[in-house]
Parts: structure tokens; C-alpha cells; sequence
């Protein structure tokens, strides 16, 4: 794996970069901690980033990793856990009715 596909993997798990020492249940317990405050995980990766790994290679390179942290098919549901944040109601609004339900 190259370096710059490990640091947005960094970044993506853990929110910062030069977190070499998380290991599986630190990564899988700050997951955790960050969907049930109502935050993003993984984490988004800075777009510089992003562009120089490729979505592609960084979309399978984190599907891999969170597979082998076993944190596959977790989802994050709004309604009872949390309010709709602006941008949610503001997607929802632009939701064509036959969209919905």
C-alpha cells in the first residue's frame, strides 16, 4: 500500500493523520463513539488527499480496512437518534415527493 493511500486511510479512520499505533478496537471503539454523537465516520478525507489517491483506490482501500476492523454494514439512522441537521433538511426539501417513503 503506498504512503498516500495509508495517510487517507489514517484520515479517514482515526480524523487525523500520523495515528500509526490505533490498533482494530481503537478504531472500531472511536467509530462508535463518533456515529453516536452524530458525526461523519469514516471520516472525510482532505480533497488534495482525495484527488492524488483516487476515489476509486480509496473507496476500495477503506472498504478493505474497515472489512478487516469488522465495521462492515454499519449505518447510521436518522429520525429517533438525532434532529435533522440544515443540510439534511435541505436535502429532504429538494426530495421529489415520489422519492419519499
Amino acid at each position: 500500500m503506498s504512503d498516500l493511500v495509508s495517510r487517507a486511510l489514517q484520515v479517514a479512520l482515526t480524523g487525523r493523520e500520523g495515528t500509526e499505533d490505533w490498533d482494530s478496537a481503537s478504531v472500531r471503539a472511536h467509530a462508535a463513539e463518533v456515529r453516536a454523537s452524530g458525526g461523519i465516520w469514516p471520516h472525510p478525507v482532505p480533497p488534495e488527499v482525495r484527488k492524488l489517491v483516487g476515489a476509486a483506490r480509496l473507496q476500495a482501500a477503506l472498504r478493505e480496512a474497515m472489512a478487516e476492523l469488522g465495521v462492515t454494514g454499519e449505518t447510521v439512522v436518522t429520525g429517533g437518534s438525532r434532529p435533522l441537521n440544515a443540510d439534511e433538511r435541505r436535502l429532504l426539501a429538494d426530495c421529489p415527493p415520489h422519492h419519499l417513503g
